[in-house]
C-alpha cells in the first residue's frame, strides 16, 4: 500500500507525477479538506500554506513538513517541535535574492523607475529623476546569514562601505568577508545611506523597522526590503516617506500579500514596488520544489533530511 503524502500549494505537474509514482498524493483544495487529510498523514509537502497550531493538533501521525520555500513563518515551528514534527525548508536561493537586492539598491539610489516613467510620458528628464551617487556610500545589511553574505559579495563592486548587523555578530565573524564591518543595529541605522533588510521573520524581527527607527535614519537614506514584509511597519514607512524622514524605499515584500488595488503603498511616489519576485526564476522555483520533494523521498527511505529548521 502506498504511503500518503499531502501536497499543498502549487507544484509543477512533472514534480507531482514523480511523487505519484511512489506515493498516494492528496491535494486538499481548502482548509476543511486539509484538516481532514492531515489527520492520518505522515508527511506534508507544502508551498505557502499556513499550518498552524490548530492543524498540527489535529494530526495524529505527522512526522515531516517539507517546504518548497525558504521562509517558514507560515508554519508554527514551536508547536511542531512539541509534537516531534520535523520541518525542513529549501534555502538555496541566495544568488537570486541577492540579484534582486542589488537591483533595488541601484533603482532606489539612481531613481531608474522615475526616469522610465517620465520617458514614457514623453519627457526626457528633470530634477525629479536626479539620483544619488552610490560609490563610497555606507550600506548596512541587516541580517548577515546566507542571503546577507551574498548581498555583501555582490554589493562590494558598487564601491560602497559595507556594514552588517545581526544578533551576536562580532568583528571576527566578518573579518574575511568582503570588507564588511560588524556594527550594532542602533549604530548602523544612524550611519547608513542604504539599509538592506535580509532577516527572517520572527517574533523579534516583526516590525523591527518602525517609526522610531525612521527617526534615527538619515533624511537622505534609502530602505531596501527583500526579506519579509512584516519586518517593516508599513504605516510607519509610508509616513516616513511622505514626511521626508527618509528619501526613498524600494521593496519586494509586503505585510499583506498580494497587495490590494487600493493599498496606500501603491500611491506613494518615492516608493518602488515589485511583487515578491526575489526567487521568481524558473531555475530557482524548480530547484526549491526538487529539494522539498527529495526530502520526502529521503524521509521514507530512512535517510536524514536536509535543511532542518527545528531540532527534534
Amino acid at each position: 500500500m502506498k504511503k500518503k503524502v499531502v501536497v499543498t500549494g502549487e507544484f509543477t505537474n512533472k514534480k507531482i507525477k514523480n511523487l505519484e509514482e511512489r506515493f498516494l498524493v492528496v491535494k486538499p483544495k481548502d482548509r476543511d479538506s486539509l484538516e481532514k487529510e492531515i489527520l492520518e498523514a505522515e508527511v506534508v509537502l507544502s508551498r505557502h500554506t499556513t499550518i498552524d497550531k490548530a492543524l498540527i493538533n489535529k494530526s495524529k501521525n505527522l512526522k515531516l513538513i517539507s517546504l518548497a520555500t525558504t521562509g517558514y513563518d507560515s508554519i508554527d515551528i514551536e508547536e511542531c517541535t512539541k509534537h516531534n514534527i520535523q520541518v525542513c525548508n529549501s534555502p538555496q536561493l541566495d544568488e537570486e535574492v541577492g540579484d534582486i537586492a542589488i537591483f533595488h539598491i541601484i533603482n532606489a539610489m539612481r531613481k531608474c523607475n522615475k526616469a522610465n516613467q517620465q520617458l514614457r510620458k514623453g519627457q526626457w528628464y528633470d530634477n525629479e529623476s536626479v539620483g544619488m551617487e552610490i560609490n563610497h556610500k555606507n550600506l548596512l545589511i541587516v541580517g548577515y546569514g546566507r542571503i546577507g553574505k551574498t548581498i555583501a559579495r555582490k554589493a562590494r563592486v558598487l564601491g560602497v562601505n559595507l556594514f552588517a548587523t545581526s544578533p551576536h555578530l562580532i568583528e571576527d565573524d566578518v573579518k574575511d568577508d568582503y570588507i564588511v564591518k560588524a556594527v550594532k543595529f542602533k549604530v548602523g541605522i544612524k550611519l547608513a545611506d542604504i539599509v538592506v533588510l535580509a532577516v527572517p521573520l520572527t517574533k523579534k524581527t516583526f516590525h523591527m523597522i518602525d517609526e522610531n527607527t525612521f527617526h534615527q535614519m538619515k533624511n537622505s537614506s534609502v530602505l531596501v526590503n527583500i526579506s519579509r514584509g512584516e519586518v517593516v511597519d508599513s504605516k510607519a514607512l509610508i509616513k516616513a516617506l511622505n514626511e521626508g524622514e527618509i528619501n526613498y524605499a524600494s521593496v519586494d515584500v509586503f505585510e499583506n500579500e498580494p497587495l490590494k488595488e487600493n493599498n496606500e503603498a501603491l500611491f506613494v511616489k518615492n516608493l518602488y514596488l515589485t511583487p515578491h519576485i526575489g526567487s521568481f526564476t524558473f531555475a530557482t522555483r524548480d530547484r526549491m520544489q526538487q529539494n522539498a520533494i527529495e526530502n520526502v523521498f529521503d524521509y521514507f527511505e530512512g535517510k536524514d533530511v536536509r535543511f532542518k529548521i527545528n531540532k527534534i
